[in-house]
């Protein structure tokens, strides 16, 4: 059986849906299945088989798995020939809740109502498409890499706070940074720079507030130093400003058993419950209270993480791409 995953942007683009996209398609092909990734413009040097397209996509299989759809105006073409296809599940990764907020619904929304199969990452993103009128939808949440399970836990200071994502606005590290005033944290940053004024903007900041000496971007970093980097956190944060579909870097923490501090605004809320296995927060002021609570007691960190470490069970990509595998079953082999 030949699959054929669909997605605007891939790897060596680091993001949520991207990662998804390669894990699951390399899981699929270890279980023998024949599968391809489509992507927009000319493929990187990735270890599975990937196709590059210049504006519209085409590829011949049995199965047919979208995943997201281009968010920026000048790749409208390659959601126009998503919105001819059919006979398709659809993994939105946000991008259908993201475009309507961009007043480009009249493209997103159909693309979902059509598919025969909506895959929702969350049963936030699920309800959002639901008050949209589209049905058929099923949550499959993201899953999280092997390495995540299987690598020996290290021991670390604890004495930092770890932001993983894309430097952006969006994802709103400057408010980590305000939120280190009145504690003796640390921040460390990781990710891809997408905004290099943002960066900027971001490290003025913390000499102006006087903790310059405690603000580092360790920039990207291999995978194994990212669990590293997490097992010597005290917490790993996320408090974008953007919707959060899931959050994969908050689950990333979880399954290496750490507390994590995450904003009260998109899914984040259905992965976190505050004061149990982590801090849901609104404000700076907030994030200082979270960090100073697990500053001071080792107990609440290692009971946060071990119910952390309990929920990412469910998390394992044998466990997801089973799920996936039972959707193409009843939807485009029936």
């Amino acid at each position: 059986m030949k699959i054929c995953m669909i997605t605007a942007s891939f790897l060596p683009n680091i993001g949520g849906g991207e990662i998804h996209v390669y894990n699951l398609t390399k899981k699929l092909a270890s279980l023998g299945y024949n599968v391809e990734v489509h992507v927009k413009g000319e493929p990187g040097e990735i270890d599975v088989p990937v196709v590059g397209h210049k504006a519209f996509w085409r590829c011949k299989c049995l199965v047919l798995h979208l995943h997201g759809l281009a968010m920026s105006r000048r790749d409208s073409l390659w959601n126009l020939r998503t919105l001819l296809a059919s006979g398709y599940v659809f993994t939105p990764h946000n991008s259908v809740i993201a475009l309507k907020e961009r007043r480009l619904g009249f493209i997103s929304i159909p693309i979902a109502k059509r598919a025969k199969r909506v895959l929702a990452v969350s049963e936030w993103e699920k309800r959002e498409m639901e008050k949209m009128g589209i049905t058929k939808i099923t949550v499959v949440p993201n899953g999280v890499s092997d390495l995540a399970y299987t690598l020996p836990r290290s021991e670390g200071p604890e004495d930092y706070l770890l932001y993983l994502a894309r430097i952006s606005r969006g994802k709103n590290q400057l408010a980590a940074v305000r939120a280190l005033r009145g504690t003796d944290v640390k921040l460390y940053m990781v990710g891809p720079v997408n905004d290099q004024g943002y960066l900027v903007e971001i490290l003025r900041e913390a000499k102006r507030l006087g903790v310059e000496d405690r603000v580092k971007y360790l920039g990207v970093v291999s995978e194994e130093e990212k669990f590293r980097l997490i097992d010597g956190s005290l917490a790993v944060i996320l408090v974008s400003d953007t919707l959060e579909a899931e959050g994969i870097a908050v689950k990333e923490a979880m399954v290496r058993g750490k507390p994590v501090i995450v904003r009260n605004r998109g899914a984040l809320p259905y992965l976190v419950k505050d004061g149990i296995n982590g801090f849901v927060v609104d404000g700076e002021e907030e994030i200082t209270n979270a960090v100073s609570r697990l500053r001071h007691s080792p107990e609440l960190r290692e009971e946060m993480g071990e119910l952390n470490r309990k929920e990412a069970e469910a998390w394992k990509w044998d466990a997801i791409a089973k799920r996936v595998l039972e959707v193409y079953g009843s939807e485009m082999l029936s």
